[in-house]
């Protein structure tokens, strides 16, 4: 028993300095790789160090300010020169029918209601005016027994209160809600930290929400799109009440409206001539007129004319021919350059690296500075046109400075020796074995042909 013991004991003792002994060889052979690697990637370093120095060596260069110059000079030309228009969309729709046409119009901000009557005046129209004042609360209200929050209040003409159920003449302080099980509930409301007593009156929130005011606009404001159908905001966050009260809540002594809906107008009416008139007076956002089969939307959002374009294309040659002229000027001191870092080992595509950092930072960076401004002062009609100008510029001048600056060929080519002469020595004293033996190993080494030879001495 003993000795199966000690013999167990001492196979267990030379496992375990097998084990050690693979593991210290396995460490010190990793630690070997891990002292290269780490040298790898010194060396890498080192040479990303020394590509970003390089880098810097141009940027210092006085022709570096004339292309910053060029570029931030060119980018504003070519927003100064924008010209946009309003987007026109028009859509089909065979369900529309009849001839008469309906109007709507939407603002930005709550604005008088006497917008209706200026633009029919302005532009010789009849028609029936339908207000609506639609607002997404920046904080909302918090109904206190139910502790619900309230994001959106509807203020509606009488008419549109008869068609949803409602009392057409509701109380003071009185406003539809869908979330409630009685017909009338009597809550506190915080606004801005302040209790305002208010009587809740149930609402059928299936018509609430499928209540449209103009083609496809429901009257709960729509927050978002999934593919085509709309997203507006859950009807427990939604009160609706008559114009009297939401003017109550929004502290207004005059009835405003954010959105107005005109029928049986009197004649068609083309919706860019109307967002022209009414930009000039109110923060519109969008006209848009059903009729006939067809629906006709003009918005805020404007694009560039083709005038403009073809100026942003102008402007990307002039400034692409002004850089390119200042890096052919520097193209000698740039392939002396090259040439140098060749010399100290670097390969051949550490000069495509600096030459499109250099032109990213030159170009690319103060153009963006420049969009910014222009963005901010001038819109994003003028901006689309000078990033036009901004992307051909680099593009051009990169792809220019990169082809002057790089090598004939990128290729390094197997040595050629200057001469077809050899000089050897050898022990052996008979020559035409030698030779023979010489030309043997050649023939049979696929890099080279013998073409013939000649023996001398």
């Amino acid at each position: 028993m003993i000795v199966t013991t000690v013999f167990f004991l001492l196979i267990y003792l030379l496992v375990a300095v097998a084990v050690g002994y693979a593991a210290i060889k396995y460490v010190r052979a990793e630690s070997g790789m891990i002292r290269e690697y780490k040298t790898v990637i010194k060396a890498r370093l080192a040479r990303l160090v020394s590509i970003y120095k390089l880098s810097l060596l141009i940027l210092r260069k006085p022709f570096t300010y004339l292309v910053i110059l060029a570029t931030i000079l060119s980018v504003i030309a070519s927003g100064l020169n924008t010209k946009y228009e309003n987007n026109l969309v028009v859509v089909r729709d065979p369900s529309i029918t009849g001839d008469s046409h309906t109007m709507l119009i939407r603002f930005s901000e709550p604005v008088s209601v006497e917008a209706c009557s200026t633009l029919l005046n302005g532009l010789s129209l009849k028609g029936h005016c339908t207000y609506y004042y639609r607002v997404i609360l920046d904080y909302p209200y918090q109904l206190k027994k139910s502790k619900k929050l309230i994001y959106v209040v509807l203020g509606v003409e009488e008419e549109v209160l008869k068609r949803l159920g409602l009392d057409e003449r509701l109380p003071e302080f009185s406003f539809g809600y869908s979330e409630i099980s009685e017909e009338r509930v009597s809550d506190s409301m915080l606004i801005d930290e302040k209790a305002l007593e208010v009587t809740l009156i149930r609402v059928n929130g299936s018509l609430l929400a499928n209540y449209l005011i103009f083609y496809k606009t429901p009257i709960i404001p729509i927050q978002g799109y999934v593919g085509t159908e709309p997203l507006t905001v859950p009807l427990q966050h939604v009160l609706i009440s008559t114009y009297d009260n939401a003017m109550k809540l929004a502290n207004s002594s005059k009835p405003l409206a954010t959105d107005i809906v005109i029928t049986n107008l009197s004649e068609f009416t083309e919706p860019l001539k109307v967002f022209e008139f009414l930009e000039e007076r109110y923060p519109v956002t969008e006209v848009a007129v059903t009729g006939s089969g067809y629906v006709m939307y003009v918005s805020e959002v404007r694009i560039p004319t083709p005038d403009s374009l073809i100026s942003a294309i102008l402007s990307s040659i002039t400034a692409s021919i002004i850089i390119i002229s200042i890096f052919s000027s520097t193209t000698p001191y740039l392939t002396e350059l090259r040439n140098k870092i060749f010399l100290m080992g670097f390969q051949p595509w550490a000069m495509t690296i600096v030459m499109v950092g250099y032109t990213l930072t030159s170009i690319t960076l103060p153009g963006l500075i420049t969009l910014t401004y222009i963005f901010i002062s001038m819109g994003g009609a003028s901006t689309l046109n000078s990033m036009v100008t901004l992307i051909t510029s680099w593009l051009t001048s990169t792809i220019y400075i990169v082809l002057r600056t790089k090598p004939e060929k990128l290729v390094t080519e197997a040595y050629m020796p200057p001469t077809f002469r050899y000089v050897l020595i050898s022990s052996v004293t008979d020559v035409r074995k030698l030779t023979e033996y010489i030309v043997k190993l050649i023939k049979t080494n696929e890099f080279f042909h013998v073409g013939g030879g000649r023996v001398e001495g």
